[in-house]
């Protein structure tokens, strides 16, 4: 701790004093801290692709990351859950750390040198090192002085690279991109081309595929050549579709939306398309779309597709009262999967008894307006008691999420009846309406 706040030449030494009952002990700690020591000065050696500043900041970042602040207590936080992102926290009863540019921590500008060593062959330095020549002290004025030496080396850049064992159906691409030829060598972007290979080899039905790559550095360590060996395995193709945990749906509803061919390519992300599909039928609690077996090597896999199929019947009751409208009763309900095909029919029913109403029990039961003579005629006429009072919103809906017919276009239509009565001061409503959608 002392030293990564500058103390170097700290040194804290542990004292224990046993009682002579041997029962209890203090623990004391001799603490000598010495003058701080600052570093006035770092000069680099010998660099010329990155700049002295961008290797003085990468030495900074590591020494600020290895900063340390002790919990002396546990002060009241406003987001102690750290909902909103993780802040430094800073404790006022200890004094602050200094420029992390003018510590001298050995471990930490090790370290730093290691990074720097990264960072240059990550630009296709492939043989550059750094290295931590050493400290000039300056004990009277307590600051020193310090010296690295870079070994930058050849830079080497890609030629075009070399691909072993691939199929023909697969096209590289994408390492193409990620790999220009004439661009320095970065071991990074080598495993990144070679994670896409994977995944372009998937795509294509090739399930087990295995890649690795070499990288040889040629002609005096200017140039690089990537090679890429692929152990393909087998072409998977579909098998035969397994469903379960059908009891309702019409097996026919699931292929159409699976859209996996037998004998056609299987990939990963075809499995993934057929689960999402299934999901957004809104048939099932839980689909799962997966190969049988999946560790076997074959070319021939049976594609598992479990589902859990959501209560035929499911909805729900609630009431309270409303100034406005009075009491309430709301109803909520679903018949799902009618036909076996997806078809659902909702229903949704509001009923209030607008005779109850805070307005009609604090005035004339008639509606405001015939006071006033806005109002006239039937509308005043009849009062809020009896059947006259009741009003309500009825919604009856046909719902079809995908049309089968049109899979695997995803596309879904549906039936709207609704009928209204609305009970107002000014006014009384009665209304019908219907309407039809395609998504």
């Amino acid at each position: 701790f002392y030293r990564r706040r500058g103390f170097h030449d700290a040194r804290v030494r542990s004292l224990e004093v046993l009682r002579p009952d041997g029962e209890a002990a203090v623990l004391g700690f001799q603490v000598e801290e010495g003058a701080p020591l600052r570093v006035t000065d770092v000069r680099f050696h010998g660099n010329a692709a990155l700049s002295s500043a961008v290797l003085r900041s990468m030495l900074t970042n590591q020494v600020a990351a290895l900063e340390t602040w002790p919990e002396l207590d546990l002060p009241m936080r406003e987001d102690p859950l750290e909902t909103e992102g993780r802040e430094r926290r800073y404790d006022t009863s200890v004094v602050s750390p200094p420029d992390p540019s003018t510590v001298y921590v050995e471990d930490a500008w090790l370290e730093a040198a290691d990074a720097m060593t990264t960072a240059y062959r990550e630009q296709g330095f492939a043989s550059a090192q750094v290295t931590f020549r050493g400290l000039t002290v300056d004990v009277a004025q307590h600051k020193a002085e310090a010296d690295f030496d870079v070994e930058e080396g050849p830079q080497a850049l890609i030629r075009a690279p070399i691909f072993l064992g691939i199929p023909l159906e697969v096209d590289p691409v994408w390492v193409n991109l990620l790999l220009p030829v004439g661009t320095p060598l970065s071991f990074e972007k080598v495993d990144q081309a070679q994670a896409a290979l994977e995944r372009g080899l998937g795509r294509e039905g090739y399930l087990f595929a295995h890649v690795s790559n070499s990288v040889s550095v040629e002609e005096n360590g200017t140039t690089a050549q990537v090679t890429y060996r692929t152990d393909a395995g087998p072409r998977v193709r579909v098998g035969q579709v397994l469903l379960q945990g059908l009891t309702r749906s019409d097996p026919d509803v699931v292929l159409a939306q699976l859209d996996l061919q037998p004998g056609a390519p299987l990939s990963v992300e075809a499995l993934a398309e057929a689960q999402r599909r299934l999901s957004r039928l809104g048939l099932f609690r839980q689909a799962e779309v997966s190969l049988a077996d999946p560790n076997r090597r074959e070319a021939s896999k049976d594609v598992l597709v479990t589902v859990q199929e959501r209560p035929r019947i499911d909805g729900e009751v609630s009431g309270g009262y409303f100034l406005v409208d009075g009491p309430r009763i709301t109803l909520d309900t679903a018949w799902r999967n009618l036909d076996g095909r997806g078809l659902n029919l909702l229903a949704r029913g509001k009923v209030n008894y607008a005779g109850a109403s805070a307005e009609a029990l604090s005035s004339s039961r008639l509606p405001a307006g015939c006071s006033t003579g806005e109002l006239s005629g039937e509308a005043c006429e009849s009062d809020l008691d009896g059947f006259s009072g009741l009003g309500g919103r009825g919604n009856l809906a046909l719902s079809q999420p995908r049309l089968s017919f049109l899979a695997p276009q995803e596309i879904g239509a549906r039936l709207d009846l609704i009928g209204e009565r609305v009970h107002r001061p000014s006014y009384l409503s009665t209304r019908f309406a219907a309407v039809m959608g395609v998504s």
